[in-house]
Formats: structure tokens, sequence, C-alpha cells
């Protein structure tokens, strides 16, 4: 006991524990750590023994809902009418809980401070002040702001009761206020902060505030934040049933509804969110997007109106569905997208836009389909065309995805395109387009063709960055070519050709790769046939890695005709290797194969091969050759170094040899701005017996060979196309 002029008799107790009401589950009302009681001076002269104040240091307070409804502090108050004046009681840094139904609730009030003081008046009421943290025990502390409060509580009857209070929520994070609603953070963040009244009886009271965002964003995205703002609410709350009803109040500035809905608060919660859009300005939408997450949309720019509704519960998920009315996404290029109208339907796995018409470009149609999965996450898109500019393709991949096709639309010029294309993004990767295409009438400027490369019709597919044409049809200059190309990027060699040719000149085929083959100082030099060095391999040669097999119809080179040439090369870089060839020349066939250097040096060629004439003719000739030169035009003859060996069987002496073989060694040069060929070890067999010699061919209407034998010497003179030979005397 202890005794104080200004506050008058009083007793500290230690430890102390308060029971409840019988009626109770046995769990007592509190545990306290002190109460600091002071008696009323007056009513203790006047032999009654009252309490003028009590105070209650570090609580832990058990709120307990009994089975007909009252709350135990209610039974408490009216198992006590006799009591004329109630006490003033405070509390400092106490802890509420709450039971209702014999379960205890997750949910708690910490370092919480309560300040009560009866009322003026008959009846009971109460003034109180209250400050505290809203926790949950199933968690660690949270950063969340504290609830102060202050109002007038009237108990009415047994039953009810009038509540006016006026709250405050400081300022704290949304993700823990998710995470206190919810069980777990749902990974949005921000700043919130609020101000309430609440007035009426207690199982209707009137709510009505304001409530403050800043700063929203998706957990893991580093500033500028969405700005956010204020939101105004109203709506009812039911403190008996555990019941709470909260719309916000649309404006002119801001046409959208929240809602929320809590049933069982305390115990079991069961609660949805709603969000309601009247003709919101779809680039606002656009702007929260971004704020969490979705970084394809920063390039985006949008006009458009949205309507709808979505709700959200723990039990059901994501529902409903919005409306874009006269919609249009753009970038910066200026590329735009038209929806006139285009619906998305939200479910509990994500979002889904049926097939939709949309205008792209220069208002080419189309049919886009996309959806949007929040596991993973996932986002798919499907677009259709009949038939669009070629230019439309590659932008309205970035448009949709930020993720282009191939590169090689990129630099295609002109032309259309058809098909359908189908992009696929899961989790954190880039993404990747797949499909069926088909382009017409477009041009691709190639590094290593002179002029651009016609692409009249080209059918495949799209992979990722892979790309198919199963049915190509090109042309650059006079060059026409029919078949299949093919881009796999991480192979040994990414680019894969194969096709025809119907026909073409070998000068015209150098002309066309002249930038591969005629690598000058510049166009100056290469127009004046000036000296010097050329210029260094260019870094898309060094790169180039192609492989393939074409063949040509015809091709002539220089006088000859070549026919159904078949070629199978591989290309890497400045190395060219042909390891097989094959071409029918003047009633024989020749096969071989080629080495092509295109160093810095100029082309350098190397060539081993047969030739050899077909069954039908009168003679059997066979000649194997190896031959080497560099340059361009006639350079390449200039420059040509060659030989070999020849077998005729019979030899080409109508009349004269019917049987036997004419064999030789022969070398071939340009000397003297000449062309000589050089014959040696010549070897005629005729059965009966051998003439060896040598000769010459100086052009290809004049061959002649000088031999001897036993019965002699003579001359073989002739030409060479068509070959043939005549026997002269020796003089």
């Amino acid at each position: 006991m202890r005794f104080s002029l200004l506050r008058g008799p009083g007793f500290l107790l230690r430890q102390a524990i308060i029971y409840d009401d019988p009626a109770g589950v046995g769990e007592p009302l509190a545990f306290v750590d002190s109460i600091e009681a002071n008696l009323d001076l007056l009513a203790l002269l006047q032999g009654r023994l009252e309490f003028a104040s009590l105070r209650f240091d570090s609580p832990s307070v058990n709120l307990i809902k009994t089975a007909d409804g009252l709350w135990n502090f209610q039974a408490f108050l009216a198992a006590n009418p006799a009591v004329k004046r109630w006490p003033e009681i405070m509390v400092r840094d106490g802890r509420l809980n709450f039971t209702v139904g014999g379960v205890k609730s997750v949910f708690y009030f910490g370092n919480t401070d309560l300040d009560i003081k009866p009322a003026s008046g008959s009846g009971l009421a109460f003034n109180f002040k209250f400050s505290g943290e809203l926790r949950r025990s199933d968690r660690s502390a949270l950063l969340f702001g504290a609830f102060s409060g202050r109002g007038l509580w009237e108990q009415v009857s047994n039953r009810a009761g009038r509540l006016e209070m006026d709250m405050t929520l400081e300022q704290s994070s949304l993700g823990e206020i998710t995470a206190l609603i919810y069980g777990y953070d749902l990974g949005i963040h921000g700043q919130v902060n609020a101000k309430a009244s609440l007035r009426g009886d207690i199982e209707s009271l009137d709510v009505r505030g304001a409530l403050q965002v800043r700063d929203i964003h998706r957990w893991d995205l580093l500033p500028p934040y969405a700005e956010g703002g204020s939101l105004e609410f109203q709506g009812k709350l039911d403190l008996l049933n555990r019941n709470l009803e909260l719309d916000s109040v649309p404006t002119s500035r801001l046409p959208l509804t929240f809602r929320f809905r809590v049933k069982d608060y305390l115990v079991r919660p069961r609660w949805v969110a709603g969000l309601q859009l009247d003709g919101l300005a779809l680039p606002r939408v656009l702007e929260t997007a971004r704020h969490f997450g979705f970084a394809s949309l920063e390039r985006l720019q949008a006009q458009g109106m949205v309507y709808g509704e979505v709700h959200f519960s723990p039990e059901t998920g994501f529902k409903g569905g919005f409306l874009l009315e006269r919609a249009i996404f753009s970038d910066s290029t200026g590329f735009a997208a038209h929806l006139e109208r285009a619906s998305v339907i939200v479910e509990p796995e994500g979002l889904r836009m049926p097939p939709t018409r949309v205008l792209v470009g220069q208002n080419e149609p189309a049919m886009l389909e996309a959806s949007y999965s929040f596991t993973g996450p996932r986002l798919n898109f499907h677009v259709a065309s009949a038939g669009m500019p070629v230019s439309a393709l590659r932008s309205a991949s970035m448009l949709l995805s930020a993720t282009p096709i191939p590169d090689f639309f990129s630099r295609l010029k002109g032309g259309r395109w058809s098909g359908e294309l189908a992009f696929k993004r899961d989790g954190a990767d880039a993404g990747a387009w797949s499909g069926n295409i088909e382009i017409n009438e477009c041009t691709i400027e190639l590094p290593s063709f002179e002029r651009p490369v016609l692409i009249s019709i080209g059918k495949g597919t799209v992979s990722g960055a892979a790309l198919s044409f199963d049915h190509l049809e090109a042309a650059s200059g006079l060059l026409r070519f029919q078949g299949r190309y093919a881009y796999t990027p991480g192979a040994r060699r990414p680019h894969r050709l194969s096709g025809k040719i119907p026909e073409i000149q070998a000068d015209e085929l150098e002309r066309i790769m002249s930038p591969i083959l005629r690598r000058s100082r510049g166009l100056l030099a290469r127009a004046l046939k000036l000296p010097g060095r050329r210029e260094r391999t260019p870094e898309w040669l060094a790169n180039l890695r192609i492989e393939g097999d074409v063949e040509v119809d015809s091709l002539k080179i220089g006088g000859q005709q070549l026919e159904a040439v078949k070629v199978k090369f591989f290309w890497d870089g400045q190395e060219v290797d042909v390891p097989g060839f094959s071409a029918f020349i003047a009633k024989g066939r020749l096969h071989g194969y080629l080495k092509l250097n295109l160093g810095d040096g100029g082309p350098y060629y190397k060539l081993a091969g047969r030739f050899s004439t077909n069954e039908a003719r009168e003679f059997r000739l066979v000649a194997d050759g190896l031959a080497e030169t560099r340059g361009n035009g006639e350079d390449l003859l200039h420059n040509l170094r060659a030989e070999g060996s020849v077998r005729i069987q019979p030899p080409p002496l109508a009349g004269v040899v019917k049987e036997g073989s004419l064999s030789a060694l022969w070398s071939a040069a340009w000397e003297r701005r000449q062309w000589h060929a050089r014959l040696f070890q010549v070897r005629l067999d005729n059965g009966r017996q051998i003439f060896t010699g040598e000769g010459s061919v100086t052009s290809p209407d004049k061959v002649e060979i000088e031999l001897s034998g036993e019965d002699g010497k003579f001359r073989l003179t002739g030409a060479l196309n068509p070959l043939s030979l005549e026997i002269e005397p020796v003089r």
C-alpha cells in the first residue's frame, strides 16, 4: 500500500492474473506484469472500495467471444450493474489477443497503449484512445505502421452498443499489409497510410475514410516506382460477426472502384478483393503494369479506354474480364497496332485474349490471340495474317514481345508475308517465335552479292532464331535459284543451301559475286583496273559458314558449255572446299574436287579432276589433271598452271588405227599472251608396235605430235574439238 497527496491511496500488484467470468473458456482474462491501482478517496471515506484509476503495464489480454455471442468484457460489464462510477483504465505496452468459438486468432495487437475513461452521463459509455500494431502470431515481426484512434463506445443493451471512432494507420509497407491479410507476401510492395471514421451500431458501423498509396512496385524492382495517389472509401463494419465491406469512391479523375469484402476476419478470414474499371485510360494501365515488372512495355505508347471488373480471393484466385475499346499500341518507330474492340478474360491461371482482329502498320488486318500465365510466368502470342507488308512482321514482333523474329526478316525490303506465328516465353528467358510463313516479292541485300537478291517466293518455318525455307525462288541479276535454305544457329555451318540454277555464265557469276572475288581498294580502282593490294578480308566474310549442294542446268565458261553441273561445297570464311563436283561437257563427263582460297592475296583455285568421254563415241578418252590459278576474268587464264595425263582408246585415227591406244603426260600454261600445252612421254600402241615421242597444243585447232618407232618417224596433226588426228610423214 502507498498514499500520495496527489493521487490518493493505492497499491501495486506484480505478476497478476485476472480470471474471466466462468462462462468463458477457462482462460484468464489477462496476465499482467504490474497493476497500479489508485483508490477513490471519497468512496473510501464513505465506506466503499472503488478504484479511481487502474494502470496495466505489459499485459497480455485475451478478448474472448462467448457462446452467447457476447465478448467477455461485455459480460464483465453487465455482471457489475451496481458500479456507479467506473475507473479510468490505462494499458501500456500491452498485447490484445482474440478468441472466437474456442479458436484463437492468429491476429493480435502488439505494443498497445489504451486509455479508457468513463463518459459523463448515465449508462455505460466510455471515451477511449488507442494505439497499437496489428500482427500475426505465425509470422515474425512486420514492418507495419501503428494504428491509432480515439472515440466513444456506449453499451446500449446486452447484445449491442454504439461506437464513434476516428482512426489512423501510419505509413506502412503494402507488402506487409498483404502478408498480414493473406499469410505471406504477394510480391506487391509500396507505402500506405490511411484515415477512417466509424459511426453507428457496432453490428452495422458506417465506415468512411481515405487511403494514400505511393511507390507501388513489384518486390524485385528498383526505382522509379508508380506514384500512386489518394483513394476515398466507404463501407460497413460488423464488429459482432467480424465482417467488413469497403468500396472506393469513384471520381472523374480516377474512374475505377476498389471493393474489399472479408468475413470472420479474426478467426477464419474469407476475403475477396475486386477492381472495377469504368473507362480508365489505357496509358495509366500500362504505367502501372511497368512497375510490376512488365519490362517489354517500356517502349510502348498507348491510347484507348479500359472497362471491366476483376476479383481475387485466396480460394478462387483471379476471375473477371476487361474490354479494351479503340486501343492503339505504338512504339518509338511509329509502328502501331489498332484494336477497335478486344476482350481480356481473367482466370485463376492468368490472362487470355481470344482471337481478335487487329490492324497493324498501314491498316493491314491480322488475327491476334494472347495468353499470360501467372505461374512461370508464361507469355504466349499467336498471330495469323493472310498478307501484310514484311516490314510489319518484325515491327509487330517487337511491339508484342520485345523479342524479334530471326534477323533475316529485318533485312528484307518490300514484299508481303502471310502465315501463322506463335510466341512463347517461359520464366525469365527471352522467349522465341515459331510457326509457318510465306514471303513474296521482297529483296534482301547480302554483302556477298553485288546486287540485291529478289525473293519471288519463300515458304518455310520459323523456330526461335532458326529459319528454314523448303521452297525458295530467288534471283540476283541473271542468276536464278530454286531450292531450299535453312539457318540453324549454333551449328558448325549455320547456313545450308540446296537447289538448282537453270543457267548462268561464269563471267556473270563472277560479276554478281564481285564483293567476294574482286575486293580492290575501291570503285575507281576496279573501274580503271589499277594495280594495288586488295582490301583486307571483311569481317562478314571471315565469319561466313555455309554448306550445301547446287545443280546448274547450264554453265558457260568461255566458249564451253557445261551441263548438269552438280556441286557440293563447304564454305568456312576464306576457305571453300568442294569435295565433289561433276558436269557433262563435249559429249563427256567431268568430275573432281576444288579448293578455293579467298584470302587477301586474291581468289586462289586448286582443282583436281577427270574428264572421260561417253561410251557412244568411236573412241574412249580419259584425261586426269591438276590445275591451279588465281585472280578474276582473264587473269584466271594468264595465271593457270596445269598438268596431268591422257589416254585415248583406240587412237582417234579413223581408218588407220582401229585398235590399241594413245597416251601422254601433259602440262599447260599461259606464255607470251598465248596458251601453250606440252605433250610428253607420248605413247602410241597400234597393236603391232609402239611409237613414242612428244608434241604440243598451241590452240584448240592445232595439235602436233612427233612419233618414232621401228618403222620410222611420222607426225600426228589435227584439232582438239572435235578430236581428230591425221598422220603426216616427216620429211
